[in-house]
């Protein structure tokens, strides 16, 4: 781990090894990825394959509740069963339990579903997960 709370190790690649690390994201990573001032309240963990971020994970406030997310770029797609993202999904679960009030989560795909499943959240209707705290 790093001192800043980051985390990295290096993907496994037979052309390259990719240097894959994650860490808390800041308000520019955030407007970086998402190429906008986002509104609302949010905490993350940004990862990042060679220093470019390709990744976000984390608790953003929408209206009255919490909903929890996961956006990748293409690029981090072989590494997400890395250490270093696994250790960052994890961490990012620690928003979920300070997080005051109704938090959900949706799932689109049944690797999702099985996702969110294993990380603790609790199928309600559809395509529509929440989090017990």
């Amino acid at each position: 781990m790093h001192p800043a709370g980051g985390l990295s190790d290096h993907g496994i690649n037979r052309e390259a090894p990719r240097r894959i690390t994650a860490r808390l994201a800041t308000q520019a990573d955030l407007e970086t990825y998402y190429g906008r001032k986002l509104e609302g309240t949010m905490r993350a963990y940004v990862g990042l394959v060679d220093g470019e971020l390709a990744g976000v994970v984390g608790v953003v406030r929408e209206r009255q509740c919490g909903k929890y997310f996961c956006d990748i770029k293409p690029e981090l797609q072989p590494y997400l069963r890395s250490i270093t993202i696994m250790r960052a999904i994890k961490a990012s679960l620690r928003f979920c339990d300070e997080y005051r009030g109704p938090l959900v989560a949706v799932a689109d795909d049944a690797e999702s579903c099985r996702l969110l499943f294993r990380l603790g959240f609790t199928h309600i209707q559809g395509e529509l997960y929440g989090w017990l705290n």
